[in-house]
This record gives C-alpha cells, sequence and structure tokens, in this order.
C-alpha cells in the first residue's frame, strides 16, 4: 500500500489493499509440501484413533456395568491409556511438523522480502515511514504463518467431518438429515460475517502499523 501523509478514511485504507492469490503463497510452500502432507496425515490418524472411543464406552455401558465385568473393565481402561498415549504423540508430531514448516517458509519470505527492500531507491524510503514498513514486514509475515498452520488444521477438519458424518447417518440417518438441515445456516453466518472480520483485521493491522511509525 502506498504511504501518503494525510489521513485516510477507512474506506480509502480497506481500497488501497489488493486481494491477493494463494497463487502467490504456493511457490514458497512448495519445497515443504511433503511436511504439509505429513502433518495432515498425522492429524488424520490422530481423529481415526479417536473414533475407537465411542465404541469403547458402548462396550462398558452394554457389557461391564449390567455384568460387573472387572476383567473387561481393565482390559479397556488399559486400551484407553494406550489410544490417549497414542494420540499425544500424533498431536505433537503434527504440531512439530507445522511449527517447523511455518517458521521455515517465514524464513525464506523474510529473506526475499529483506532483499526486495535493499534494491529499492533512497527515494522509496523518503516517501514510506520506517516503522511503518517494518511493522508491515512483521505483520504481514506473522499473518501468513498462520495461515500455513491453518492449512493442515483444516485438512483435519474436513476428514473430520467426513467421518462425523458416516457416523451420524450410520447410527440415525433421520437425525443425520436433521442436523444437515443446519449446514446452510452456518454457511450463510460465515459467508456475511467473514467481510466484517476481514475489514476490521485490515483496520486494526493498518493502525499497528501507524503506531509503529
Amino acid at each position: 500500500m502506498q504511504h501518503t501523509h494525510r489521513d485516510l478514511t477507512d474506506q480509502e485504507i480497506l481500497a488501497k489493499y489488493e486481494r491477493q492469490p494463494f497463487s502467490k503463497i504456493w511457490p514458497m510452500l512448495r519445497p515443504y509440501s511433503a511436511l504439509l502432507l505429513q502433518a495432515m496425515f498425522a492429524l488424520i490418524l490422530f481423529n481415526v484413533i479417536a473414533v475407537a472411543m465411542p465404541w469403547m464406552l458402548k462396550i462398558a455401558i452394554d457389557r461391564i456395568l449390567p455384568t460387573g465385568d472387572y476383567l473387561l473393565f481393565a482390559a479397556l481402561a488399559g486400551g484407553m491409556l494406550v489410544i490417549y498415549g497414542i494420540r499425544m504423540v500424533l498431536r505433537y508430531i503434527a504440531k512439530y511438523l507445522n511449527c517447523y514448516m511455518g517458521i521455515r517458509v517465514i524464513v525464506d519470505l523474510r529473506q526475499k522480502l529483506f532483499r526486495h527492500l535493499q534494491s529499492l531507491s533512497l527515494h522509496f524510503y523518503e516517501e514510506y515511514r520506517t516503522g511503518k514498513l517494518i511493522s508491515n514486514v512483521i505483520t504481514d509475515c506473522s499473518m501468513i504463518n498462520g495461515l500455513l498452520m491453518s492449512l493442515s488444521q483444516l485438512g483435519e477438519q474436513f476428514f473430520q467431518v467426513i467421518i462425523i458424518a458416516l457416523l451420524l447417518f450410520a447410527i440415525n440417518w433421520k437425525i443425520a438429515l436433521l442436523v444437515a438441515l443446519t449446514l446452510p445456516l452456518h454457511y450463510w453466518n460465515f459467508y456475511f460475517s467473514r467481510k466484517l472480520i476481514h475489514r476490521d483485521a485490515l483496520m486494526v493491522q493498518e493502525r499497528v502499523s501507524e503506531l509503529s511509525a
């Protein structure tokens, strides 16, 4: 966004921002795509293993409570502990891969940005305040880091929705259809709220950069 010394209105500030396509971020992410896939795979396994927990609780309610089979209870308790341990390891692996990938991408991005800034003329720095420039570089890179870490979580949540939907239809398809009727409400809520969130996020980012300047 080009800098001007007069105070801008909110509409003028938003008009100067250009929506950037994800295709500009993908080349930076491509060298680490294997890490992203591994993190998504770990999160998918994390959710798949969780499906066993309701089944084990069903066994406890149907067989252990009526009969008092403590041997089966001990076996189920041990199985639950093992499952929780495996899920913790998978969550740690996914978190580690996400953080490592995000840090590496941000390091590459900042190096590219600083090389570009060093190639600019002195006239640019006379027109653009240094504090505002550094603030934009820091906050923009942080936002991209958050976006990258959300990609694997998006894959996890998409797979989780599929699992839950299949289980709902397998248990009771009528209740599953009733739940599905609420999906348009969630979509419209997201559709109308995202514009407000996007506008407010840009304004907060702009105000922070002004304070830094």
